[in-house]
């Protein structure tokens, strides 16, 4: 054997190696109880981060309550104290609900929903917020508790113009009539009694508005025993809802 390669041989094996020629060096395996892969963050669902799920849904708990409280008050206060005053309350409260109701909402549905569920929670916060302003402004509740009750009424106008007498207060449908005003064929069905003015569900016999006077303005027969009317909704079918000032 030649000698000046054993004395190389020798020397390679005893030559220390560096990391990179150690493999088991160079991939340190994870201590004991470890796991094999690093852990990573949070996936993102449908282009959120999944702890964003964390903030949606009680979020999500938030917009429920806040929207039905909101819309039952509108229903409420529109359909039972329906005047000029109650819109304005009504829109006052709208001014601090409605910023909160379609922040929680939102939040709701872009963080805790996908997909088509998104849109869908979306145009829900939408809807809710449409219903809340639409109570106010086009009276919706209201108009829809009339027509429910409107049997209940002509049935009573019709014993009032027999000359029957009614005991009050009595209900009409959904209503509770608290007095009953006349003046000629117009019956006026009187749901709130303010020291400041009623509110009254108004019927013109055979859908008249009223008569007009010899210098073509309308009369008093209009309002029928209404007076200083600040509102005068039409509700079709000869009924109106006047409130006096």
């Amino acid at each position: 054997m030649d000698p000046a390669r054993n004395v190389d041989t020798r020397l390679e094996s005893n030559r220390v190696k560096s990391p990179q020629d150690d493999p088991i060096r160079s991939h340190p395996q994870p201590p004991s109880g470890a796991p094999e892969h690093p852990q990573r963050g949070p996936e993102p669902i449908g282009g959120v981060p999944a702890n964003a799920r964390g903030v949606a849904r009680p979020a999500g708990r938030w917009f429920a309550v806040l929207a039905s409280l909101s819309l039952v008050f509108g229903v409420y206060i529109n359909t039972f104290h329906l005047s000029l005053y109650s819109m304005v309350v009504h829109m006052l409260v709208g001014v601090v609900a409605l910023p909160l109701v379609f922040g929680f909402g939102a939040a709701w549905a872009i963080g805790e929903l996908r997909g088509l569920g998104k849109l869908a929670g979306s145009a829900l916060v939408l809807m809710v917020c449409a219903a809340f302003v639409a109570l106010a402004v086009q009276q919706t509740s209201f108009r829809l508790a009339a027509s429910i009750s409107r049997p209940a009424m002509e049935e009573l106008v019709d014993r009032v113009r027999a000359g029957e007498s009614v005991d009050v207060p009595t209900r009409a449908g959904l209503f509770v009539v608290r007095e009953v005003k006349t003046k000629g064929p117009v019956v006026a069905l009187v749901i709130r009694d303010n020291p400041s003015g009623d509110c009254a569900l108004v019927h013109f016999p055979n859908g008249s508005r009223g008569l007009a006077d010899v210098s073509g303005h309308e009369s008093q027969a209009f309002y029928g025993p209404m007076y200083n009317l600040n509102m005068n909704l039409e509700l079709g079918g000869g009924w109106r809802y006047q409130t006096e000032d």
